[in-house]
């Protein structure tokens, strides 16, 4: 295998190459790379918002409600009192051309004006 030399992106020092795709050095035990996934995910994180801070919170309070129960009617303040917050969902659907909110697995329907349906 043909190796050349490559000059680190983080750090600046030129290094041999050990395949032909390696970008970062072997600093440390993989410093540059590591430093540089972790930018990249921060940089992620930030971009995101609270978008998937307020999901987490959400199928937690909801995946408690639920229990070992495969579903549950609660009322649109109960929860809201919990911190649900309904502009923030994964995914979409209709059943029965009913809406049908996602967090990530659980589902709330909203099955008259004031209670939603809270299931699996």
């Amino acid at each position: 295998m043909n190796t050349s030399n490559k000059i680190c992106p983080i750090c600046n020092k030129e290094f041999a190459a050990k395949r032909i795709n390696q970008i970062y050095c072997d600093f440390e035990n993989h410093k540059c790379r590591n430093f540089h996934n972790n930018e990249k995910a921060r940089k992620l994180k930030k971009a995101q918002g609270e978008v998937p801070k307020m999901l987490e919170n959400s199928w937690r309070v909801l995946n408690t409600i639920l229990g070992k129960d495969k579903e549950a009617v609660h009322h649109i303040e109960y929860l809201k009192g919990k911190g649900i917050d309904l502009h923030y969902f994964s995914q979409y659907s209709k059943i029965n051309d009913m809406g049908v909110y996602h967090i990530f697995n659980i589902k709330l329907m909203n099955i008259d004006n004031t209670n939603y349906k809270i299931f699996r």
